[in-house]
């Protein structure tokens, strides 16, 4: 029976079986990573993968506007009364961004291979359960604000500058490569044809959250990021006009 008077989960999950802009929007009482495991049957050929979360009393109703606005910017919906979706994850996450900030208690988590990478609007109490899975103990876990807005790691700090300045700003590529800090940003093509040549695995990009400029161009940010180059993304912010606090 659903939990009614609790908090719930919305959910965006992707299947490596499915086109690369299709999504499952649900909604769960409980662990999402519990309902992905229900939804693995021989309906589909591979698990599903979730891409992101939002946590809240009201997730009923969050999962009732998220699939009414998806509707109402087209028949993104690939099958009527199902919950699959032809949108890109990312504008999906982009959706359930704008709802969150309307909602107090909205906590917004990202995943990658099934873990969470993220959390927007986040509580302390879950920021310190993230921060207890790191073993790494000389990693700076200061979080900042953004407009009054958000929990940033200085990655995704840097992201959400760049990816909200191109949401309000008409900006070419090669604008926005001459305008920001060098090796920040990079296309998506450059980042491909860079991992086929190296042997490095490390993560150096935030491959799963892939902007487009005006021209149509798609491209990445660095996630390469810490405290001896920070000053570099409070120049950025400053120029653009935003604001940016540390959260104590």
């Amino acid at each position: 029976m659903e939990n009614i008077a609790g908090a719930g989960y919305v959910y965006i999950l992707t299947n490596p079986s499915f086109r690369e802009d299709w999504v499952k929007i649900g909604k769960s009482a409980r662990p999402v990573d519990i309902r992905s495991k229900e939804l693995d049957n021989t309906a589909v050929p591979l698990p599903f993968e979730i891409f992101a979360t939002m946590k809240t009393v009201k997730y009923n109703e969050v999962e009732k506007l998220v699939h009414h606005i998806i509707d109402n910017l087209t028949n993104y919906r690939i099958r009527q009364n199902r919950e699959f979706f032809n949108v890109a994850p990312q504008k999906a996450l982009e959706i359930f961004k704008e709802i969150a900030q309307t909602i107090d208690d909205a906590v917004i988590i990202e995943y990658e291979n099934n873990e969470p990478v993220y959390s927007d609007s986040i509580s302390q109490s879950v920021q310190n359960e993230l921060q207890k899975k790191c073993t790494n103990k000389g990693k700076d876990y200061t979080k900042y604000s953004l407009n009054g807005v958000g929990s940033y790691g200085k990655g995704r700090l840097a992201l959400e500058i760049i990816r909200v300045y191109v949401k309000f700003n008409p900006v070419n590529y090669n604008e926005l490569v001459n305008l920001l800090p060098k090796h920040l940003i990079k296309t998506v093509e450059e980042v491909n044809k860079w991992k086929s040549q190296t042997s490095d695995t490390h993560k150096r990009w935030f491959e799963k959250d892939i902007l487009i400029s005006n021209d149509g161009v798609t491209f990445v940010v660095s996630s390469q990021h810490g405290k001896d180059n920070i000053s570099r993304i409070f120049e950025l912010a400053n120029k653009f006009g935003y604001e940016i606090k540390e959260i104590k």
